[in-house]
């Protein structure tokens, strides 16, 4: 479940930065697509979230990016597929994970002595950062919402 989550605060950032707003023609859209209402809602709650505390900044896709992307040694070069790097580097510029995240990321990766994860093992790591902050106001049972909520 938190995968489809993560799929669709990607989506919405992705459509925010080219300046669409969350509509009511785009949650359709997801629900039409196999989305339910509580991943949508639980993505939307996350996303208002971080733009309320400041811990999240919508930019234009045409604005210039301001990220220093990581540069990985040999050893963690190993520990991530391509596209799981992609990802992770795709999800920074969103906004989604900050650098420290991709840092815990890399650590929790090399640790766990991960050879070329896929982006599903990297999915679950991504989860275990995203879900468990501390700087969320919302314990992880709040944050999911029960299937009659919805946020407006």
């Amino acid at each position: 479940m938190y995968e489809r989550i993560i799929k669709i605060i990607a989506e919405f950032l992705q459509h925010m930065q080219i300046g669409g707003q969350p509509s009511g023609d785009k949650l359709q859209e997801l629900e039409r697509r196999g989305f339910t209402v509580v991943e949508i809602s639980t993505a939307l709650s996350w996303i208002a979230e971080r733009i309320e505390a400041g811990n999240l900044i919508i930019r234009s896709q045409t604005s210039e990016t301001s990220f220093k992307h990581r540069i990985l040694n040999d050893i963690e070069k190993e520990v991530f597929s391509p596209e799981a790097w992609g990802l992770l580097v795709e999800y920074q510029e969103l906004g989604i994970l900050k650098q420290e995240h991709i840092e815990q990321i890399i650590d929790r990766g090399t640790l766990m002595n991960l050879y070329q994860a896929d982006i599903h093992a990297l999915s679950l790591l991504i989860i275990a950062i995203m879900f468990h902050q501390p700087e969320s106001n919302h314990s992880m049972y709040r944050l999911l919402l029960q299937a009659d909520e919805r946020i407006h």
